[in-house]
């Protein structure tokens, strides 16, 4: 059981960028699962609706359907009172968990934050516009979300650098 809930708080960093505070207050009505979409509210009371995986919904079904969730409104409900969500910090050690079991090098320095990060990032590498990187993360201006398609181009820069033997020196190439 634990594993299971380790998994999912890592998916719905990773697949769908929640902060730790929106996973922890991440609540059952919260979930559209035969519509494969979650809503949150976030930063500055945004409420936002993300999309998720086929595999994540499932997992939160069978997840759901046979933990204490059924009698918490929360998914991730505290252990001492099932009133009320899950202390951030216990999601904070999950994931620092998830990152020893998959054998990282560093697994402490895995946060919540680097998975919402890495969601950010795999937006903007497949060719999510600023617009929709802003929209899925909820961030309340968009200059927050163009670092993100900053960090795509240069990484897609260096990727053709290293793939054509480009040297780094050469900044006037336009990609």
């Amino acid at each position: 059981q634990e594993e299971l809930k380790v998994c999912i708080a890592v998916r719905l960093g990773y697949q769908c960028g929640l902060r730790v505070s929106e996973i922890c207050g991440l609540k059952r009505l919260d979930l559209d699962l035969p519509g494969k979409a979650l809503t949150v509210i976030g930063k500055g009371d945004k409420q936002r609706t993300i999309p998720m995986t086929e595999e994540l919904s499932k997992l939160l079904g069978g997840f759901l359907a046979r933990t204490e969730a059924k009698i918490s409104p929360y998914v991730f409900p505290s252990p001492r009172d099932l009133q009320r969500p899950m202390n951030p910090q216990h999601v904070e050690i999950w994931v620092k968990r998830a990152a020893d079991w998959a054998g990282l090098a560093n697994p402490g320095a895995m946060t919540v934050h680097v998975l919402r990060h890495s969601f950010g990032t795999q937006l903007a590498e497949s060719g999510a516009s600023v617009y929709e990187i802003r929209d899925l993360m909820g961030h309340s201006s968009i200059v927050v979300s163009e670092n993100y398609v900053k960090l795509a181009s240069n990484s897609t820069r260096d990727a053709y650098r290293k793939a054509f033997g480009v040297p780094s020196k050469v900044h006037s190439l336009r990609l």
